[in-house]
């Protein structure tokens, strides 16, 4: 009886969940149509242009996105559409499917594909989803590219566990996971590490999946062909990625012009001091303003003070430029040594708090919008996003990051009402590639902390909004769609 009156009361809550997110798809749609020639004014947007006119890669943009641009911007010199409309349109195109694939290959709403229709739906119209599908940078692409990749590793995961290591549909999910890999790569060139993770822990569960078919086989006397087993498996995974690496490396080579890159050369002393050392800066003014003005000038250190990523892209290539490299990494090993001894505790709060924010970016950011901070970037972020329809705007975006906050405590609750009624069907597979997929997004959020200090810009934190939505319907998934409880 009580585990009756659970699943009942876990039914009432997942329609609940359902009409509430229904309403922020109807939301995202209008805004979409609101939207759809209506250019966002980011920075990024201008980098993008440039590089689709040389159809080249800068070092940290790669080929992939100015070659979109590109063929989107010749669609619109033949129509009278504008072009960054046919941008969005390609955006939007690729998040449908990228979330669907994501949710289907899960398994978290049955059978009936509209459900996962639905659920891409719920996380492609989230404000801060639906944002940077709606504007000409890169990062709609990385999102769309991940959530595939994501999705193929599940696919993965349930071949290994299925006995499947050797199939041809495991080696279809292996190349689909490298393949995400190249792209990712060629779009963004930070992500042949981040993106490399799937790819690592695939080749480590085949490994031992494998491993263990060897010992089974040595146990039941099959004799030699455990070993070949082994070796089959573990050979056809390592050509799949040394084939994908290896044209991925070529086509970066070949698009990439690295000396178009504004940024001063990799080193751990450097990315400590934006992120350590310029915080004690801005914090002790007299502490820099001599010797660092000295050198780069007045004009720069002003652009610095207006806008923090110019102490990468302009501050430091000129004072390596002028000092050398071994001078400047020597200032930047005592700034951050006199910074931590100054004002350790005031670094490692912005950290924390930097760091929350890429975590667990919806709370954060409703919790600056709430407060009417214009901290990082969240306020150009915010006006931007309602700078075309004002009032609509913001009943959308305070709507959904409400509905957000009230879903994670509903999922929670139905989460308990159904593990106590023994319904809750959470898969194991899923489950670990769903960590993987943590994973990423706590790469993601390092490599962004580390960008500099209170530099926190929720544009760069879709993967981890995707990771709660995932959250979201793999505790509840059963619930929401109620013919799936039993």
């Amino acid at each position: 009886m009580r585990a009756k009156r659970a699943n009942n009361v876990s039914v009432m809550l997942g329609r609940l969940l359902y009409i509430g997110f229904s309403v922020q798809i109807v939301f995202g749609i209008i805004w979409m149509v609101k939207n759809i020639v209506y250019v966002q004014m980011f920075g990024e947007a201008s980098g993008n242009l440039t590089l689709s006119e040389l159809l080249r890669g800068d070092g940290d943009t790669g080929i992939l996105y100015p070659a979109i641009v590109l063929l989107t911007r010749a669609l619109g010199e033949i129509t009278f559409v504008p072009w960054y409309s046919y941008l969005y349109i390609v955006q939007l195109v690729l998040a449908v499917p990228a979330g669907f694939c994501l949710l289907r290959e899960a398994e978290l709403f049955g059978r009936k594909w509209r459900r996962y229709i639905w659920g891409s739906l719920v996380i492609m119209t989230f404000p801060m989803i639906l944002q940077i599908h709606m504007a000409i940078m890169v990062n709609s692409i990385v999102l769309s590219l991940l959530m595939f990749q994501a999705a193929f590793c599940i696919r993965a995961w349930k071949c290994l566990k299925n006995n499947k290591s050797g199939t041809i549909d495991y080696v279809y999910a292996v190349s689909g996971v490298a393949l995400f890999w190249l792209l990712l790569t060629l779009t963004q060139w930070i992500y042949i590490f981040i993106a490399a993770v799937p790819v690592v822990i695939t080749v480590i569960g085949v490994i031992i999946v494998s491993a263990k078919k060897t010992v089974n086989a040595k146990k039941n006397n099959v004799g030699s062909a455990g070993r070949y087993g082994l070796r089959r498996d573990i050979l056809s995974v390592l050509m799949t990625l040394v084939l994908f690496l290896g044209i991925t490396l070529g086509l970066d080579r070949l698009t990439t012009d690295y000396s178009m890159s504004q940024r001063a050369s990799f080193s751990i002393e450097r990315q400590m001091f934006i992120r350590v050392a310029w915080h004690s800066r801005v914090c002790y003014p007299g502490l820099w303003m001599y010797e660092l003005g000295s050198v780069v000038g007045d004009e720069v250190m002003n652009a610095t003070y207006c806008h923090q990523e110019n102490v990468e892209n302009l501050m430091m290539p000129m004072l390596e430029q002028e000092l050398g490299r071994e001078k400047a990494l020597e200032i930047y090993r005592y700034g951050n040594k006199i910074a931590w001894t100054e004002n350790r505790n005031d670094i490692l709060h912005d950290v924390l708090v930097d760091t929350a924010g890429y975590v667990i970016p919806p709370v954060i950011t409703s919790i600056y919008l709430d407060k009417g901070t214009s901290i990082s970037y969240i306020a150009r972020n915010y006006d931007s996003f309602k700078r075309n329809a004002p009032v609509f705007s913001k009943y959308y975006i305070d709507y959904s990051m409400l509905w957000f906050e009230a879903a994670l405590i509903i999922g929670f609750a139905i989460f308990i009402l159904q593990f106590f009624s023994k319904a809750n069907r959470v898969d194991k597979r899923v489950a670990g590639a769903y960590i993987v997929m943590c994973v990423v997004c706590l790469l993601i959020a390092v490599r962004n902390v580390m960008l500099g200090s209170c530099m926190y810009d929720y544009k760069e934190a879709g993967s981890a909004v995707v990771a709660w939505f995932m959250a979201i319907f793999v505790t509840c998934g059963n619930a929401v769609f109620d013919e799936d409880v039993k």
